[in-house]
């Protein structure tokens, strides 16, 4: 698809003014900016399985190519959609729910609601926290409580917010924040799959469905396949029970003093549905070419071209939206390298004007690879280096420190500068600041941790099926690698996010005919392969229970969560693998100083000579906790592929 480049001259975000429907002292405002296209039709229906519209009116253009009307009724609860030079019907793009026709190709109406209404249902505490002392659980909503569905397509939403299983776990585990994946409206279904149809839209998702929810259709509006159904005729969610449920979601995280994160898509639209803005305003969003096609670096289609206006709006109102209307508290912006680093600053601005203090943190990647420049500009962002370095990028042939391998440039001085917080001023760096880098082992995104030790001591991505626990259960060098990554990510300054099963080695198994293998791209599966298997927790009950000890020690351990650089040194062993990092207390008032040893060799083990004691031991090989396990004033011996953490009170 391709299009002419726009000529005229972009109004501001001013100019643009209140864009959707508005319900007003003198009746109902509708205003859609489509600057392009030389007619606009609205159209309205009493309820959603109308066939035909109650009424139709033509909306009037002006100068800053804004078209509107308002009616002097009020027309609460009805939907409409639009007409573009007699094409659609479309949905307004500033929808706050859409009902939608599917599967695929996914047609949507607007429902009208009182944006009002809905911000005063929203409680007004607050979990602020600073980014130093953010645990996050990253969680896909529905993949925590599908095993756990009390019936066939129960509300998802409502399982979270009136169950508290889900929570549970989180709280816990000892986390104090959950990350969302997106739950703006997205396509869930794509085109039939046809690899062999050259005319196919199709040639790569067997599944033919996005189960992650990274193909955002309506960036104001709740994602409805997780809410209570309601069906008329062919029309799905015909009731808004998907606000009020995700409502109901954020205000159980507040009222559990969990951090609300959402993750949000900025950098691309929906491709394969019945959508106004890639069927018909493609000029005004999208980045284009010199040969008038839609830029790809993405890899999913198009890129938004946030340079343009509409696209700048678009993005602010929909943050104000998820920020006032449903309460979260902060954003993890995906590919956000290819989003205009203008942008930054004015959302940054918006965010805290609405509430001081909101969470941005970056996915710096996508086109271009920025996280240096996300951290001057003040924001967080996602540590690769940190993820790479520690567990490495390839199971097989690109394995990290916690297998005594270096990845890429790696040296104990990279490694020693991951430990730290990947800070700028020193090797391999990438932030200003230790609170900008969000460290991570595994996400979303790629082999989960437990299977990338799983394929790397197999030798091969190839499981047996008949017997699945023998390879699930971790023991021997695999279990102590990944208590071993765990406590390096634990004991490191700035932010910590963990996946949603990391704590108990959670696979992605996906059944071939003889054998099972372990998926690393799993966006297309919402089946077995995603969701949360819980009995894996109880074979892999010891690492999940050191896990929660290296919580509880990171939480009561101000000096490891942020101690300055200048409070951060390492006792260089002979032994590269051999790393000793002392950490001083004196500024975040913590009361210890401590040490924490990791033994990266899969050999000989680490002699750490004590200064002056008593020690007090928190961790070891097969333990965690933030209570004192033993006191020592030995020189202490760590075995390989294993850790220590010892503490001492400040004088």
């Amino acid at each position: 698809m391709s299009f002419e480049k726009a000529s005229a001259a972009s109004p501001s975000l001013k100019a643009l003014g209140k864009l959707g429907c508005q319900i007003t002292d003198t009746g109902t405002s509708f205003r859609l900016y489509a600057p392009s296209v030389q007619e606009v039709s609205l159209f309205l229906y009493q309820s959603v399985g109308q066939t035909a519209p109650t009424a139709e009116y033509s909306l009037q253009k002006d100068t800053s190519g804004v078209w509107s009307t308002i009616l002097s009724e009020y027309v609460l609860g009805s939907y409409y959609d639009y007409q573009l030079d007699g094409q659609g019907p479309f949905a307004d793009p500033y929808s706050l729910h859409v009902a939608t026709k599917e599967p695929f190709p996914m047609s949507a109406r607007s429902l009208i609601l009182n944006e009002t209404d809905l911000v005063q249902r929203m409680p007004a505490q607050s979990v602020h926290r600073e980014l130093a002392d953010l645990l996050i659980y990253e969680v896909h909503i529905r993949d925590m409580v599908a095993k756990k569905a009390i019936y066939e397509h129960a509300s998802i939403y409502k399982q979270w917010s009136t169950q508290s299983d889900s929570f549970d776990h989180v709280m816990d585990l000892g986390m104090n924040a959950i990350e969302f994946l997106p739950l703006a409206k997205s396509v869930y279904h794509e085109p039939p799959y046809h690899p062999d149809d050259p005319e196919s839209k199709n040639h790569w998702n067997p599944t033919a469905i996005n189960h992650w929810g990274y193909m955002t259709a309506y960036f104001l509006a709740p994602e409805t396949r997780h809410a209570t159904p309601a069906s008329v005729g062919d029309w799905s969610a015909a009731s808004p029970h998907a606000v009020f449920e995700l409502q109901g979601v954020v205000f159980s995280c507040r009222e559990r003093n969990l951090t609300p994160i959402l993750d949000v898509v900025f950098n691309h639209s929906s491709m394969y549905d019945q959508n106004m803005l890639t069927s018909i305003l493609g000029e005004e969003y999208f980045r284009i070419d010199e040969d008038g096609q839609w830029l790809n670096r993405s890899m999913t289609g198009n890129e938004l071209d946030t340079q343009k206006v509409a696209v700048r709006h678009l993005i602010l109102e929909s943050l104000r939206i998820w920020i006032e209307v449903y309460g979260f508290e902060g954003f993890r912006f995906d590919l956000a390298g290819l989003l205009d680093s203008t942008l930054w600053d004015e959302i940054k601005a918006m965010v805290n004007a609405i509430q001081p203090g909101t969470l941005l943190i970056a996915e710096p990647w996508g086109g271009t690879y920025r996280p240096h420049e996300f951290s001057a500009a003040g924001w967080a962002s996602w540590n690769d280096r940190f993820r790479n370095g520690i567990k490495g990028i390839d199971p097989i042939h690109q394995q990290g420190a916690i297998f005594q391998q270096w990845v890429s440039d790696g040296s104990r001085a990279t490694v020693e500068n991951w430990l730290r917080g990947t800070l700028s001023t020193y090797e391999g760096g990438l932030f200003r600041e230790s609170s900008h880098a969000v460290n991570y082992l595994e996400s979303h995104d790629g082999h989960t941790l437990g299977d990338f030790i799983r394929i790397a001591h197999q030798g091969e991505n190839r499981f047996d099926l008949e017997n699945p626990r023998s390879w699930c259960s971790l023991s021997g060098n695999a279990m102590k690698r990944m208590k071993l990554a765990h406590l390096a990510l634990l004991t490191t300054p700035g932010c910590v996010m963990l996946h949603q099963g990391q704590s108990f080695a959670h696979p992605k198994i996906v059944e071939e005919e003889s054998f099972i293998r372990l998926d690393h791209d799993a966006y297309n599966k919402d089946s077995e392969t995603s969701w949360i298997n819980w009995s894996v927790l109880d074979m892999n009950q010891d690492l999940h229970q050191y896990t929660q000890g290296l919580i509880a020690v990171r939480q009561s351990s101000a000096a490891l969560r942020r101690a300055k650089d200048a409070e951060i040194c390492f006792d260089h062993a002979d032994n590269p693998w051999h790393l000793v990092k002392i950490v001083w207390g004196a500024t975040t008032k913590d009361l210890y100083h401590y040490i924490v040893g990791l033994n990266f060799d899969s050999h000989t083990p680490l002699h750490i000579t004590l200064e002056r004691g008593p020690w007090e031991c928190l961790v070891d090989d097969s333990q965690a906790s933030n209570q004192t396990m033993r006191v020592v004033e030995e020189p202490i011996i760590v075995p390989p592929i294993s850790g220590i953490v010892l503490r001492k009170l400040r004088q």
